[in-house]
């Protein structure tokens, strides 16, 4: 990626992408991490403020643009990040990405259904979610002392 004002390359580390973070050693059990070191950075309104309000701007971009965003994705997902065989190999036969995880064709339009159902706020309850209301379960799942111990043992949450 380009940052569009001063022409530098900007790294995207593409290695946890389609849900990869799932399948880890310790998975990533968070939608993003939100350690309480991250939260304190953001000063004394926390993720009340600026980073709530920019999830949600954001969060409304993406479902405005739901179906321009998937059309974009399938093609990736099912072809570029593949080996260039992966395109000639038969129904079933698994695909490896270029960071070496290996999908199926059936794993793979699952992965996009998932994405779907993120875009529109549908992937933890039945009833889309607000934008609003996703955007807080989001904070609340990537918050989560729980969740985040698991993954971090030695993170020392009662500091």
């Amino acid at each position: 990626m380009l940052d569009e004002r001063s022409g530098g390359v900007i790294h995207v580390d593409f290695d946890c992408i389609f849900d990869k973070g799932l399948i880890l050693p310790v998975p990533e059990k968070v939608p993003f991490r939100l350690t309480h070191n991250m939260v304190d950075a953001m000063g004394i309104t926390g993720y009340e403020g600026t980073f709530r309000k920019t999830c949600e701007v954001t969060l409304r971009l993406l479902r405005d643009n739901h179906d321009a965003l998937m059309s974009v994705l399938e093609p990736i997902l099912h072809d570029l990040p593949f080996e260039p065989s992966s395109s000639l190999q038969p129904l079933g036969m698994p695909l490896v990405s270029a960071t070496g995880t290996i999908y199926t064709r059936g794993q793979a339009k699952k992965v996009l259904a998932t994405i779907s159902k993120k875009l529109k706020g549908t992937l933890y309850s039945q009833t889309p979610f607000s934008i609003e209301g996703q955007v807080n379960e989001l904070i609340r799942l990537a918050t989560d002392l729980k969740t985040l111990f698991e993954m971090y043992v030695g993170w020392a949450a009662y500091m």
